[in-house]
């Protein structure tokens, strides 16, 4: 069976007023993991109706790409680099592309 592309959709919330630190946390991780190999796109979007609201949108061509990158050395210091400025645990969900 071949491999399919793999989507993660990440939900970060900050607290209130911190908005603009977890943004440039999370600005710095995406740029940061767009370089990893498998990446084909790995984008930061903020909420229009909520600016304390932001997702990461990744796309990786194969879920071992996805793997790898879950054990790049730079992921455990991003996490917590950006832990005092959640609100909560980060929502995190992974969608194979059927189309």
């Amino acid at each position: 069976m071949a491999e399919h592309k793999v989507i993660v959709v990440a939900r970060f919330k900050s607290k209130a007023g911190m908005q603009e630190q977890l943004k440039s946390v999370l600005q710095r991780m995406a740029q940061e993991a767009s370089k990893d190999s498998g990446c084909l796109r790995f984008e930061l979007a903020q909420s229009v109706d909520d600016d304390t609201l932001f997702i990461f949108n990744e796309c990786w061509e194969s879920k071992q790409d996805l793997g790898n990158h879950a054990k790049m050395p730079y992921i455990p210091l991003y996490r917590e680099e950006r832990e005092p400025f959640l609100d909560g645990d980060p929502q995190v969900s992974t969608w194979r592309v059927v189309s």
